[in-house]
């Protein structure tokens, strides 16, 4: 799993204290600290972006009275090298980043499901320089993920270079 990485899962089982149901899910693999622990998002079909807001394909612009953060993938759209993109429009909350522990059960073969997830692709650089870019400057994304984000993208930059 690397960052830009979009992966599959059938189906993806939620540890949260809101007891979902498990269900097919993608996961975007946003970055990682020694690969031990990942930091992801799971993109949902949920649209909360508020009425006010344009949506168009990308980085949502909000104002500092929203708070709110939030990258748009409009339907079909490639945003993959493979030229991959989401079925129907997919939505990223700056809020609903999370951490995960590669050792997670969720991510490890078993015998009765050797293969925990399907990868998709990897965003393109384009791609997911932007949804970094949306995220670092995200009113309600933690600093911690900011600062992530931030070095990410430094190094993205010099790559680029």
């Amino acid at each position: 799993m690397q960052p830009g990485d979009i992966l599959y899962f059938t189906p993806f089982y939620f540890t949260d204290s809101k007891a979902q149901q498990p269900k097919n899910k993608y996961f975007l693999v946003l970055g990682n600290f020694n690969q031990q622990v990942i930091v992801s998002s799971l993109p949902t079909s949920q649209d909360y972006i508020p009425g006010h807001l344009e949506k168009d394909h990308g980085c949502i612009k909000s104002t500092p009275e929203d708070y709110f953060s939030c990258f748009f993938f409009k339907a079909t759209i490639p945003i993959t090298i493979c030229g991959w993109g989401f079925p129907i429009d997919t939505f990223l909350y700056g809020e609903q980043i999370k951490t995960f522990d590669i050792s997670d059960s969720r991510f490890q073969p078993t015998l009765l499901k050797p293969d925990p997830y399907t990868k998709i692709g990897t965003c393109t650089p384009e791609t997911y320089a932007n949804l970094l870019g949306c995220l670092v400057n995200g009113a309600n994304v933690t600093n911690k993920y900011k600062r992530l984000f931030s070095s990410i993208l430094k190094s993205i930059e010099l790559l680029l270079r």
